[in-house]
Order: C-alpha cells, then sequence, then structure tokens
C-alpha cells in the first residue's frame, strides 16, 4: 500500500466522528464511519494554504476547489490547460439535503508530490458522506465551497506526481481518499493499492475505509487464537470484514446483529446475538469474552465493559460517549494498519473474503442514492459507477 499522509496532533476528532453518530440509524445500511475522517481536518495541503474559518485541512482539499468553476459561472480556471474538456464531478453546492449534489464540470488538477490521479471507475458512498453534505459537523469540520464527496474510488492511474514508484499510468487501484474527492471523473490520492484483475470495480471501491478499520482494531485488540471477540455491528462493512479475518486467525467470533444479519453471521464463522434489551445476557450463555470491537457506535459500551471486564479491551470506532466510559475511540493513523489494503485485497482477489452486499447507481446518481440511503430502507451498500 502506498501511503505519503502526514498526521499531526491538533484538534479532537472524537468530536467530528461522534457528531457523526447521527447517522448511524439513518444510513443503517452501510457500516460504521470511515476510519481516517478526523485526520481530514489535520492534513497540510500541498497545493494551497488551508481554507479559512476553519476549513478542512486536506492533503487533497484542493481537489474540492474545483467545483467553483462549474457552479458559479466562472471559466478562468478551465482554461488553465488549452482546448482540455472540463471532466465532471458531484459537487455539494451548499448544506442541506441530497438535492444540493449537483452533476458539474470542474478543471482538472495535477498530482502533487506524492500523489497519483485516478480516473475513476467507482466511489464509495459512507454515512459520513451524508454527514458532511447534511451539514451535522459542520462547525467541526466546515468544507470548502462546493467540495466533492468520497472516501473510496477505484479506478486507473490517469498521471503520478513527483516521487511516486511501482505504480505507472493504466494501472487499476482502489484507494483510501482521506481528503474526500470520490464522487468525479477523476481524484487524487496519497494512499492506495493494485486492484488484481480478479477483483471487480464495484468490489474494490468497497473496500479501503472498512478494511483499513477492521484489520487496525484488530491489531489494537491484540486478540489471538482461541480467544473470544465480541462484534458490535457484525453485519455492517466493517464488521464483516473482521468477522472474517478474526476467524481465519482461530479466534471465536460473537457478532451482534440485527435479525436480517443472523445468517450471514453464522455463514461467515460467527455466533450471532441480537441486539437489544437484555444483549449481555445473552452474550454470557455464550461463555467468556476476551474483547470487544464496537463497529456500531450505538451505546453498547457499558455492557462491553462489563462482559470484557473492563474497558483496557473495548475499542469503538464511533460512539462519542468512549471517553465518559474510559474506552478507546479507535481512529485512523499512519501505523494502524499499514498494509491493510494489500493484505485484503489479496484476500478479495482469491475469494477467501467476503464484502457486504452491494448495488450499483451510476454517478450522476448520487443524490438519489443519498436519498435511499437516508430513508433507512437500503441494507445493502450503494457504490456510485461511471462507464
Amino acid at each position: 500500500m502506498h501511503s505519503t499522509v502526514n498526521v499531526s496532533s491538533g484538534r479532537s476528532k472524537l468530536t467530528a466522528l461522534g457528531a457523526l453518530t447521527l447517522l448511524g440509524r439513518a444510513g443503517a445500511a452501510i457500516s460504521s464511519l470511515p476510519a481516517g475522517f478526523g485526520d481530514l481536518a489535520r492534513e497540510r495541503g500541498r497545493e494551497a494554504p488551508a481554507p479559512s474559518q476553519g476549513a478542512i485541512d486536506g492533503a487533497e482539499t484542493a481537489h474540492n476547489e474545483h467545483a467553483d468553476v462549474a457552479v458559479r459561472g466562472h471559466t478562468e480556471a478551465a482554461t488553465r490547460k488549452e482546448g482540455t474538456a472540463m471532466p465532471n464531478a458531484v459537487v455539494m453546492t451548499g448544506y442541506g439535503p441530497p438535492e444540493v449534489l449537483k452533476w458539474a464540470g470542474v478543471p482538472l488538477r495535477e498530482p502533487g508530490e506524492g500523489q497519483i490521479r485516478i480516473k475513476v471507475k467507482a466511489a464509495g458512498i459512507s454515512p459520513t458522506d451524508l454527514a458532511l453534505r447534511a451539514g451535522y459537523v459542520k462547525e467541526v469540520f466546515p468544507l470548502p465551497p462546493n467540495a466533492v464527496l468520497g472516501f473510496e474510488a477505484a479506478g486507473t492511474v490517469d498521471a503520478v506526481g513527483p516521487g511516486v514508484t511501482g505504480t505507472s499510468i493504466g494501472d487499476g487501484v482502489t484507494a483510501l481518499l482521506l481528503g474526500l474527492g470520490g464522487y468525479a471523473e477523476y481524484a487524487l490520492a496519497s494512499i492506495w493499492t493494485r486492484k488484481p484483475d480478479t477483483v471487480s470495480w464495484i468490489d474494490a471501491a468497497a473496500l479501503p475505509s472498512s478494511a483499513e478499520a477492521a484489520v487496525g482494531v484488530l491489531r489494537q485488540l491484540k486478540v489471538k487464537s482461541g480467544e473470544t471477540l465480541l462484534l458490535f455491528g457484525g453485519g455492517g462493512s466493517v464488521g464483516i470484514i473482521a468477522t472474517q479475518l478474526a476467524v481465519v486467525r482461530g479466534i471465536k467470533v460473537i457478532s451482534a446483529v440485527g435479525e436480517h444479519d443472523e445468517t450471514l453471521a453464522r455463514e461467515l464463522g460467527a455466533t450471532p446475538v441480537r441486539y437489544g434489551a437484555g444483549v449481555a445476557s445473552r452474550v454470557r450463555a455464550l461463555g467468556a469474552v476476551d474483547a470487544v470491537f464496537d463497529a456500531a457506535g450505538k451505546g453498547v459500551l457499558a455492557d462491553a465493559i462489563a462482559l470484557a471486564g473492563g474497558p483496557r479491551r473495548v475499542i469503538t470506532l464511533a460512539d462519542p460517549a468512549a471517553a465518559d466510559f474510559g474506552v478507546t475511540f479507535s481512529q485512523y493513523t499512519t501505523d494502524r494498519a499499514p498494509g491493510a489494503l494489500d493484505e485484503t485485497i489479496a484476500l478479495l482477489a482469491d475469494g477467501r473474503l467476503r464484502l457486504r452486499a452491494q448495488t450499483s447507481m451510476p454517478m450522476q446518481q448520487a443524490a438519489e442514492a443519498h436519498r435511499q440511503l437516508e430513508s433507512g430502507t437500503v441494507h445493502e451498500r450503494i457504490i456510485l459507477t461511471l462507464q
């Protein structure tokens, strides 16, 4: 996996991630929040100074500036390359309902040091995208005008920046976009891995953030063969990957899921228990628990601590109450799961890793995709695709 992210200390990531649990219920079709959202506000821009009024300082923040051209009717940026047609992106014209997402022309940006430019084939939608668009976290992480959402994208390498080695134009890749920009015909990336031919574009776009989070938290919990892991949110994108990685290592997994995911949990090798009142007693009936992985963020920490015998081996990805309970709130760092994309895409290519069920929609219909996810009636991931 290629990575050039520079993470520095700064403002609290917990506050923003906690706010995003507002989407946890409406966006239940997708798993927990993508790892790395907090660092979106803390990567230093390569090509431009940080936007004013606390706007996100992303290594790829400048990628979002392009939308001003098409939406505001200006043409100067479009003429940076004489005779070059403007590509398109799903531009966020403001905070609000899905209708603020518009398909519009944007200027083509060049990759910076350690970056590649991807001609996008598919892009994943996460609950964080919905929260950003709706403005739920704008006080903590306001977006620059006309931002382009999307933490995950897969496609072919269109250009390479200075310092990039081992990757060539035309290579198929999947990328984790900590600076957003996936809902576009072209995206800039600093973290990516090669896509095997046997992996579809849709699967490749669905993998990055969930895989990084699953691998990272399992490493942080130090769960080993013979131990028992309780997993809240076992039917989500992160939970499905974590279950399989744990089972193959000889770890017993108890998966707390909704009724519609019980069969899936069994198929993945876990023992399902039903969410809701009484979950702690149902888990105790299955035996002792050594560690708890909360990928759901739905107020389960008190039960998790009681079952694990304390907070030391309890980790959550999305519960804003983590600090109150003395629980580790896991978030993206460059050393949480280096190599996670390489590891998991190889398993995916070999047929040894299963992803959450997903459906696809044309990228131009991103607003409709957001609308469907917010309805709470969709139980699949939606991947945006481009022909």
